[in-house]
């Protein structure tokens, strides 16, 4: 099994359209993929939807232990990577949704009885505030 070492934030030209719409007080929400996303585009009007699928890396560390991943990246790709090294790691149910709605509302999964849920195993996280600061997340800070 592979814990989720980071997941990483939306890079600099994702916190400058933070940013710019706190600036010029305009409502934003970032979206990844799949079901969220009919219902999301009808809540924001004249906004800006900040879409993370373009951030999709992920790299497993040397010791196979933990994998880091970005905001953008979805479950089927994410156990496809994992397959390569012959891992797995906890996911939601559905392989078309992104890593992160899933592990901050704690969605069950296929593995779940063997890794647990995708919050039991994220080390630390990058999160981008609503003011457009970043900050990272774990058990010992914030």
């Amino acid at each position: 099994m592979c814990s989720i070492d980071t997941i990483l934030p939306p890079r600099p030209l994702n916190l400058l359209q933070v940013k710019f719409a706190n600036l010029v007080n305009l409502p934003f929400l970032a979206i990844n993929r799949g079901h969220g996303t009919p219902s999301a585009l009808s809540i924001i009007k004249h906004g800006i939807l900040i879409k993370m699928t373009s951030l999709d890396n992920i790299e497993i560390a040397a010791d196979g232990k933990t994998a880091t991943m970005d905001g953008g990246v979805y479950v089927d790709q994410a156990l496809a990577k994992l397959a390569e090294s012959i891992k797995i790691c906890a996911t939601g149910s559905c392989g078309c949704v992104g890593m992160v709605g899933p592990g901050l509302r704690g969605d069950l999964g296929s593995y779940m009885g063997y890794a647990g849920l995708i919050s039991d195993n994220i080390i630390k996280m990058g999160v981008v505030t609503a003011d457009g600061s970043e900050t990272k997340v774990s058990q010992s800070s914030n």
